[in-house]
């Protein structure tokens, strides 16, 4: 797929190109659970440690036992709690699991027993292993025998280290629970922080149960407004039923009498791209055609796909995308960049080489230069990118420059970048100042034929860069940008 050829010669293929991004994991869903799993904190820890009361004083833990990294020597900076000093003293041979960060920082983990420990041991022995990509199929069927434990904390903490795997890794794995065992915790107030992975494994059990619970709670959101877990319950929908799933999660689309919120929307943009990336590739074409009418529905909805889909560097949306480019449907200048940034972003997954302007890496930071009560719609839009490559206008180019209200210059180096062109190049150096409707007080248009070469490569690879009302791309000269300022 490539990019609109519709920018000057000297346009950005490459523009506001994200690092590389994790797989798609159940705990996109959600946010109650904390951000680092049991395992998470023992493989990144720089020291483990068994602590008990000290001797000397009973409100202070000290460490009985190094049980993975070296001693610090230190002791965690925790109250010994009277329900946790009694517990300890009646119980000799239990402890509390202390984990110390790189930084330094100590985190109370859980209470060491003859529960606890067999599987404590096991995630220190297998952290580096279960940590990398290829531990993780080992990670789910070791931690998916746990959901049978008689221990409800093991349980738990079973439900927890399931929820942070990539979910095409989560969709092939067994699992040995009930259907009615995961409906109750589901519908549980105190679990509710483990519905969205429980209701993933329901979609996982191939047994008429699981799929009608999971058609009946879609069609009740259908029919009586949406309630909790829309995201999850929408990845069950198809990963249960495919097609038929999509279909009745395409009843759930807004209509001019029932608008969803963003954050409704952004539930199933996100399940849409869950089952993209990581479900039933036959069923990607269907998924296509879902998001194109949600997006006819809901045009709004346009912004969400980019980013969802761009944050997983998943291009199956590229076509829709450029269209959407083409209409003008994305309203605001950080939309379109975003929008083409994406559409370049699927043409160089397609490529295996470099080309001058392509391998530009450039993570947004996004602000507008004036405010909107200044300038409607923000007509100008700033960001900066990381770059490993430089460009250079020759000696006698007549080059488009803006200078702004604070003294610095700009020059165009996109000329309406991803867009079916609303005016030619030529008229856009002729008409100057006169192009502009929006442009901020204090701006200034020019047109220049340099002198001499101008050579752009800024310091520490990081560039500015800026779109203007037409969408025209600029980068920022002067000191440390350019070799001199024109």
């Amino acid at each position: 797929m490539s990019l609109l050829n519709t920018f000057h010669a000297l346009a950005l293929a490459g523009l506001l190109l994200l690092a590389a991004p994790d797989r798609l994991a159940a705990c996109a869903f959600h946010t109650a659970l904390p951000k680092a799993s049991l395992a998470d904190d023992i493989a990144r820890s720089q020291e483990v440690i068994a602590a008990r009361p000290a001797t000397d004083n009973p409100f202070r833990f000290e460490p009985v036992a190094i049980l993975r990294g070296e001693a610090s020597g230190q002791s965690p900076p925790y109250i010994v709690d009277s329900v946790t000093r009694a517990r300890l003293a009646s119980n000799p041979d239990e402890a509390v699991l202390f984990a110390r960060a790189a930084d330094g920082t100590w985190k109370r983990l859980l209470l060491l027993d003859a529960a606890t420990r067999p599987l404590i041991d096991l995630m220190i022995a297998r952290a580096e292993v279960w940590a990398a990509p290829a531990g993780a199929e080992e990670s789910r069927d070791t931690l998916a025998g746990f959901l049978a434990h008689p221990d409800a904390r093991l349980r738990r903490i079973a439900l927890r280290e399931l929820d942070a795997l990539p979910y095409g890794v989560l969709r092939g794995g067994t699992y040995p629970v009930e259907p009615a065992e995961l409906l109750d915790g589901i519908a549980s107030i105190d679990q509710m922080s483990f519905a969205p992975i429980r209701i993933l494994l329901l979609a996982f059990d191939d047994r008429g149960i699981a799929r009608e619970a999971i058609s009946r709670r879609v069609a009740m959101m259908a029919e009586l407004g949406i309630g909790t877990n829309l995201g999850p319950w929408i990845t069950a929908a198809i990963e249960s039923s495919g097609e038929e799933g999509i279909a009745d999660v395409e009843r759930l689309f807004p209509t001019a009498r029932d608008q969803l919120s963003k954050a409704q929307l952004n539930e199933i943009v996100l399940a849409f791209a869950v089952i993209s990336a990581e479900g039933d590739p036959d069923l990607r074409s269907a998924i296509d055609g879902a998001i194109r009418r949600l997006v006819y529905l809901d045009p709004g909805a346009a912004s969400l796909i980019v980013r969802v889909f761009d944050a997983n560097a998943d291009y199956s949306q590229a076509d829709l995308i450029r269209e959407l480019v083409a209409a003008r449907a994305f309203k605001d200048l950080p939309g379109r960049m975003a929008a083409v940034a994406y559409i370049s972003r699927a043409r160089k997954s397609t490529e295996n080489h470099d080309q001058p302007g392509h391998g530009i890496d450039l993570r947004l930071e996004s602000r507008a230069v004036v405010g909107a009560g200044d300038c409607p719609g923000g007509a100008i839009f700033q960001g900066r990118s990381a770059r490993n490559s430089g460009i250079g206008w020759n000696k006698g180019t007549e080059v488009f420059l803006l200078d702004d209200a604070d003294g610095n210059t700009w020059i165009m180096k996109g000329f309406q970048l991803g867009l079916a062109p609303q005016h030619t190049y030529e008229e856009c150096m002729s008409k100057g100042e006169a192009m502009f409707t929006q442009l901020p007080p204090g701006w200034k248009v020019r047109v220049k034929t340099l002198e001499m070469d101008l050579i752009e490569r800024p310091e520490n690879d990081v560039a500015t860069i800026m779109a203007d009302e037409h969408f025209n791309v600029y980068e920022k000269t002067g000191p440390g940008r350019t070799d001199y300022k024109p």
